[in-house]
């Protein structure tokens, strides 16, 4: 009798650490599953703040007081060249797509400008060539770098967003279409859009592309963005038609405006069109979330 509850007790020591080992695989999993419920708590939470900050946003385009960069509303001002803000927790960016460059109406010189900003002079130079004559939609261009038999199928249709510039393989194996570098803080797409409008808005337009594509000299781009940071528009025309930058149109902004947003989980692209008048509001022609890189 004393060998049988000999036998037992190792038996029993056995079966509660299996038993044991299975509990706290219950427990990883219901930890695991209680963490990811919570992350996903916090992704729809994120995802909420960022699409009413966007509707403040456009509330504020829509209805605000036009000013050359930047439109106010009851003591709230969003600026139009691209500065981080911050709404409602969330960190915004507000860019006026003619203070942008248009692949459809850009001269291949300043295609050409743009692209220096990323790659040295002689590439830059390829780069433009090649972009200039696919952007044409039966048109068709060589890819000096990849061999005289090689070549840019036409595109037979008008580009429908930037991301197509990854078509072109010398662009997209270059890093540069998402990502900056020491000259500029973000990527190609950043810089470009498809359509545009037709005038240049000098007032919204990201410093980097004053001084790298228009040829703004440092002394001259303190001056523009200081009274640009100042509301001072006055003495901006004054200091832009020194710089020997002009327009037809003036520093007027567009109603199509590049949103970018950063949220606590993930950050946010869209494109708006403001409406003129009427409903809806606007029109979003572009959303991203999660804005991931293109590639």
């Amino acid at each position: 009798m004393k060998k049988e509850k000999g036998a037992i007790l190792p038996l029993t020591l056995i079966v509660m650490a299996i038993l044991s080992v299975l509990a706290m695989g219950v427990m990883a999993k219901a930890r695991s599953a209680i963490e990811e419920v919570a992350d996903k708590k916090q992704e729809f939470s994120d995802f909420l703040s960022v699409s009413d900050a966007v509707q403040e946003i456009v509330f504020v385009l829509s209805t605000g007081t036009p000013e050359p960069g930047r439109f106010m509303l009851e003591g709230k001002s969003v600026p139009v060249d691209g500065s981080l803000f911050n709404i409602d927790g969330v960190e915004a960016s507000v860019q006026d797509n003619a203070g942008l460059i248009s692949l459809a109406l850009a001269s291949q010189e300043n295609l050409f400008r743009l692209f220096r900003l990323y790659v040295e002079p002689s590439e830059a130079s390829d780069w433009a060539s090649i972009v200039n004559e696919w952007r044409k939609p039966g048109g068709f261009g060589r890819m000096p770098t990849m061999g005289d038999d090689d070549e840019v199928l036409p595109r037979n249709s008008f580009m429908r967003g930037v991301d197509e510039l990854l078509e072109i393989s010398v662009i997209a194996q270059s890093g540069v279409f998402n990502t900056g570098n020491e000259k500029v803080p973000h990527g190609l797409r950043d810089y470009l859009v498809v359509g545009g409008v037709g005038w240049q808005n000098y007032a919204s337009m990201p410093a980097e592309l004053l001084a790298g594509v228009f040829g703004v000299s440092e002394s001259q781009l303190e001056k523009l963005v200081e009274a640009r940071e100042k509301g001072e528009w006055q003495q901006f025309a004054q200091l832009q038609r020194a710089a020997g930058l002009f327009d037809e149109m003036g520093s007027v902004a567009s109603n199509r405006f590049l949103i970018r947003l950063h949220g606590k989980a993930f950050s946010a692209r869209t494109m708006v069109e403001v409406a003129a008048g009427g409903l809806p509001l606007y029109k979003r022609t572009l959303w991203q979330y999660p804005d991931a890189a293109r590639y």
